[in-house]
């Protein structure tokens, strides 16, 4: 590797033909030559002999300090520049103390992106890092398998909806005994060793659900209803709770129950079936944030909106545009982003040693066309506090 020139004999060069003008000027002439060479007061500051020797290297030193004055005004200049460059710097910021995995049901579900956008906010506050994995569409076998991925790689943390008992019991409690602390979301596991859970009181959202329902038919319907899944645990418990709700009013018949799997399409599916099978039906339930989207899409096309009372969950944008168009007569809100803002603080003060609740209820409650304009506000103040 050949060595670089400093700035300085770079600079050198640049002053070499400088160095022979002057030298050219002040070359003796014939005349001088054959001048008396007895030194007088006018001959002092002649060049000639051993005297241009001296000056040569006075020169060569003159140089050398103009080259470095210029390189060094080169260099203030720069700097003056770059402190004047309205550009922000990058922030140098510490390592995060803390490896938290969210695993979600479905990652491009809207519902689980706002976990995850509450989970991230979280993550920012306490300095850690939190990664988010998910199968594309709910898939329980992933969904373990995901965790067992999460548990090998040794994270500090886990946060995972527990959409069965009995598939999650033996992968949320290997990950307690290899020292590792998880914290159910939106669907819990009460009897694994999980630290905590965190998210809706998915009985008493399903029998608000029902009262929704009972408000607004008047006690009188014949109703179908889809709910996401007959293996998760939080459908089942919505759905019981809602049963529960609805069996004080002897005026309402539930007539069909079936599973959308988590999918719009297929919750659109259901409810064209429904409406086939039962001719008479004057309400339609959907117990997760997809088959609210499904059955108001099917009541539009078949020219039905608003003449079918429909109760959904959650407040997707989609789902607020039905309520707005009268088509979705009531969602229950849940509280998604607090799920994942709270989950994320509780794992990281128990990873600091603090003691945590076991459970954290997030609030649920009806929305209807009434209240939304007051909703929309609201949620509006919380994007705008979880800018960065």
């Amino acid at each position: 590797m050949s060595r670089k020139r400093l700035p300085t004999a770079q600079s050198c060069f640049f002053w070499m033909p400088v160095l022979n003008f002057i030298m050219k000027l002040t070359k003796p002439t014939a005349q001088n030559r054959t001048a008396s060479s007895r030194p007088t007061v006018n001959t002092v500051h002649r060049i000639g002999g051993g005297g241009m020797a001296m000056d040569r290297k006075a020169l060569w030193a003159l140089c050398a300090l103009v080259s470095c004055v210029a390189v060094a005004g080169v260099i203030a200049l720069a700097v003056g520049v770059l402190r004047d460059d309205p550009v922000p710097r990058a922030t140098v910021l510490p390592a995060p103390r803390f490896h938290i995995v969210l695993i979600a049901q479905e990652r491009g579900n809207p519902y689980w992106q706002k976990v995850q956008a509450g989970a991230e906010a979280a993550a920012r506050e306490r300095n850690a890092f939190i990664e988010v994995r998910g199968p594309v569409q709910t898939d329980i076998e992933e969904h373990v398998k995901l965790l067992d991925m999460a548990i090998a790689s040794r994270v500090d943390g886990i946060i995972t909806q527990a959409l069965t008992e009995k598939a999650f019991a033996p992968v949320i409690n290997k990950a307690r005994e290899k020292g590792i602390p998880v914290i159910t979301i939106d669907t819990d596991a009460p009897a694994t060793k999980r630290l905590a859970y965190v998210g809706s009181d998915n009985y008493r959202a399903g029998v608000q659900a029902g009262q929704a329902l009972i408000r607004a038919t008047g006690g009188k319907a014949t109703v179908g209803v889809i709910t996401g899944s007959f293996e998760a645990e939080n459908m089942i418990q919505r759905l019981k709770g809602f049963r529960d709700a609805v069996k004080h009013a002897p005026g309402i018949r539930v007539v069909a129950v079936e599973s959308s799997n988590i999918s719009r399409i297929y919750a659109a599916e259901r409810a064209e079936r429904m409406l086939k099978d039962h001719p008479d039906l004057t309400a339609l339930v959907g117990t997760s944030a997809l088959d609210g989207l499904g059955i108001a899409e099917v009541l539009e096309k078949r020219g039905l909106a608003g003449r079918v009372t429909v109760i959904a969950f959650d407040d997707l944008a989609e789902t607020l545009a039905y309520i707005e168009k009268g088509v979705i007569t009531a969602t229950v809100v849940q509280a998604p982003y607090a799920m994942g803002y709270r989950s994320v603080h509780l794992l990281v003060d128990a990873l600091e040693g603090k003691p945590v609740p076991p459970l954290t209820y997030t609030d649920t409650y009806i929305l209807t066309r009434d209240t939304l304009a007051l909703h929309r506000a609201a949620a509006s103040r919380e994007s705008e506090a979880d800018r960065p």
